[in-house]
């Protein structure tokens, strides 16, 4: 009957409709089957790296242990032996010389570390200004020479015609430093460095001022050199631990290299030695100009100064104050804000040595006061903080602060300060 075959169409429709609907369904199933798949090899992906990144982590944290107690337990040791040695001048000054080593080794390592929280977190201003990047260079390699001889290692180089660049000078000499320091460290007693200064491109061009740095050291394996700047990462963690350091020092110059605009490579090939290679925007040769000499400026001498010390970790201002006296100074020390204050308007001194981080008010606010007082007006107000920022410096400064000094204190520059009574040209303003 007509009603059976229009039953029988659809019928036949709606198996059709549900064989497309079980097409759908499973094409569907499938799509959502591979993404599954694609996000938990993402998932897995993403877990390795995490716990890739937690161990080196905590390889770094070990190491951070052992490189700061290397140098303390050098310092227990000595002054140890300056309480026990009596008068011999000899052991005494030996032990004297491992603790001043010591103090300059834990100084790097903080800084080391404070630039890289600094950098990576993109904290870091570069103050430019056009520099001579041989003479640059030639700075870092002063500041290396020591560890260059240590290892009796030959050093060569070779600087090409004058490059200059707009850089900033104390970033590019720790560029090179930190590369000049990482090749001395892997590379045995006797091997070989070399730093090469030239300019590439054509000769009308400014091109680039490039920097090499080769050793003949142990080398770096080939699944290591695409993560060889990354944070935390060491070449072989458990070998050559004598050249100390944290391992830290290439990722702190990938980061300046390219806040300056340059770029960084690596070749190297495992026990034949390592290339870094930077590369930083060149400028035009500047045009000769007249010299102008500018005569001395004369600064009147005071050999010796009334020096209040404030600080609250007592040990820190007893033995400032003791090499203050061994110099020639009158002293007096308070350790807090509010003493500050009372000792100054007794003894009128005429500079000022102020933590930032005091009780009660901090040094800011002393600083503040004193300024308004008439017995230290116009006395030099020199901050002595482990606070370093840039923004600590234009506190200091807004506070009437004359001079920023970094803990531990530079103390040739200080004694310079001290000796003078005046801030030399130029100003220390930023120094430490």
């Amino acid at each position: 009957s007509e009603t059976a075959e229009q039953l029988a169409v659809a019928d036949a429709s709606i198996a059709r409709l549900e064989g497309r609907r079980a097409v759908e369904l499973a094409t569907a199933l499938d799509g959502a089957r591979a993404d599954l798949e694609r996000a938990l090899a993402e998932s897995a992906r993403l877990n390795t790296e995490l716990h890739d990144t937690d161990r080196r982590k905590n390889e770094f944290l070990a190491m951070l242990g052992h490189e700061l107690r290397n140098p303390l337990a050098a310092i227990s040791a000595a002054v140890q032996i300056m309480r026990i040695s009596g008068h011999d001048p000899e052991q005494i000054d030996r032990a004297r010389g491992i603790t001043e080593r010591q103090t300059q080794q834990l100084t790097r390592l903080v800084d080391d570390l404070l630039d890289v929280a600094r950098v990576t977190r993109g904290k870091v201003s570069l103050q430019l200004e056009r520099v001579d990047v041989a003479e640059i260079v030639r700075r870092a390699i002063d500041v290396v020479t020591p560890s260059l001889a240590e290892k009796s290692h030959r050093f060569e180089l070779h600087v090409g015609t004058p490059i200059s660049a707009m850089a900033d000078p104390a970033r590019l000499e720790q560029m090179v430093s930190n590369l000049l320091t990482n090749a001395a460290k892997y590379t045995d007693a006797g091997g070989q460095i070399h730093l090469v200064l030239e300019r590439d491109g054509d000769a009308s061009e400014p091109g680039h001022a490039v920097i090499r740095v080769r050793d003949s050291g142990i080398g770096i394996a080939a699944e290591m050199l695409p993560r060889i700047f990354d944070p935390f990462l060491q070449i072989a963690p458990t070998l050559h631990r004598s050249g100390g350091g944290l391992g830290i020092g290439l990722t702190l110059v990938n980061h300046l290299v390219h806040l300056h605009g340059g770029t960084i490579s690596v070749t190297s090939e495992l026990g034949k030695g390592s290339e870094f290679v930077v590369r930083l925007p060149a400028l035009p040769a500047a045009p000769k100009a007249a010299r102008v000499v500018h005569p001395p400026a004369v600064r009147p001498t005071h050999p010796r100064q009334r020096v209040l010390v404030v600080d609250d970790n007592t040990d820190s201002a007893d033995m400032m104050a003791e090499l203050l006296t061994v110099w020639g100074h009158d002293t007096q020390q308070a350790h807090d804000g509010l003493d500050a204050i009372k000792v100054a308007t007794e003894f009128g001194p005429t500079i000022v040595l102020l933590d930032i981080g005091l009780p009660g008010i901090d040094g800011y606010e002393v600083a503040r006061r004193l300024r308004a007082m008439p017995q230290t007006q116009d006395a030099m107000i020199i901050a002595v903080s482990g606070y370093g920022l840039a923004v600590d410096r234009a506190r200091s400064t807004s506070a009437g602060f004359n001079l920023h000094l970094v803990k531990p204190v530079d103390i040739v520059a200080l004694r310079r300060v001290l000796s003078t009574g005046t801030i030399p040209v130029p100003a220390l303003a930023t120094v430490g």
